[in-house]
C-alpha cells in the first residue's frame, strides 16, 4: 500500500472530526457571502493522489494547519507500512488549482549508516 492510499483512507474518516476537535479555537467569522474556501491535499509519493473532492475550511492558516497534521498522519502511517520510498510532497491547492502551500519530505541515511551496513 502506498502512502497515498493510506492517505485517502485516513483522510475520509479524520477530516469529519477535525474542526470539532482544533484545539479549542473557534473558527473565524465566514466571509462574506458566507460561503468558505475549498482547499485541496495532493500527495505525490511516485503515486499521484489528486484530492478532487477538497474540503472548506475558514481561511488560508486553517488549510496550512490541516496539512501539517495530515502530513503527519502519514508519515506515521508511512512508518508502519514502510511504503514512505525516499521522497514525496504534499500539495495544498485552492479551488483554481494554485498551490498555497507545498510540504516536502525526504528520508536520506547519513554516511554512518552507510558504513555501518557495510561493516555487518
Amino acid at each position: 500500500m502506498r502512502i497515498s492510499d493510506a492517505w485517502h483512507h485516513k483522510r475520509t474518516h479524520a477530516f469529519k472530526f477535525r474542526l470539532s476537535v482544533d484545539e479549542g479555537v473557534a473558527p473565524p467569522p465566514l466571509p462574506a457571502g458566507g460561503c468558505m474556501p475549498r482547499y485541496h491535499f495532493n500527495v505525490y509519493d511516485g503515486v499521484n493522489f489528486l484530492d478532487k473532492k477538497g474540503v472548506e475550511l475558514p481561511d488560508f492558516m486553517f488549510a496550512r494547519r490541516e496539512a501539517i497534521r495530515y502530513a503527519g498522519v502519514l508519515l506515521e502511517e508511512g512508518a508502519r507500512l514502510e511504503s514512505l520510498g525516499s521522497e514525496w510532497r504534499m500539495e495544498v491547492t485552492d479551488g483554481t488549482e494554485l498551490i498555497l502551500l507545498r510540504l516536502d519530505f525526504f528520508v536520506t541515511p547519513s554516511s554512518a549508516v552507510g558504513s555501518l551496513k557495510k561493516s555487518e
